[in-house]
């Protein structure tokens, strides 16, 4: 029950701060009022800004697809693999043929 009331209280400050809306207080009434045509503004910066983010991700995308058309057989590990990464990771001289990725490095 707190968790939601200050959730709802940091995105009221976050709107008032943002210029969404005003208070305005007087002896008599206090009086609060939206301001549509920033809020409008807003949301239409950021729908554009995602358009452009998944725009973005999209061309990365296509690229790699690309990236795989032109060199087919090449494999590159799955990041869950930690142990082929390890292995791929050290310099040939520390990891000789016969040792398996998962075992200590022996000292030379």
């Amino acid at each position: 029950m707190f968790r939601t009331i200050l959730i709802l209280a940091v995105m009221g400050g976050g709107a008032f701060m943002a210029g969404w809306f005003t208070i305005d207080r007087n002896a008599d009434e206090t009086t609060i009022r939206f301001n549509r045509e920033e809020i409008r503004a807003d949301t239409n910066k950021a729908i554009a800004k995602g358009r452009e983010l998944l725009n973005e991700v999209e061309s990365k995308d296509s690229t790699d697809a690309e990236s795989h058309q032109m060199f087919p057989n090449l494999h590159l590990p799955e990041s869950g693999d930690a142990a082929q990464q390890a292995h791929l990771s050290l310099p040939h001289w520390e990891n000789p043929i016969n040792q398996t990725p998962a075992a200590p490095s022996q000292q030379y």
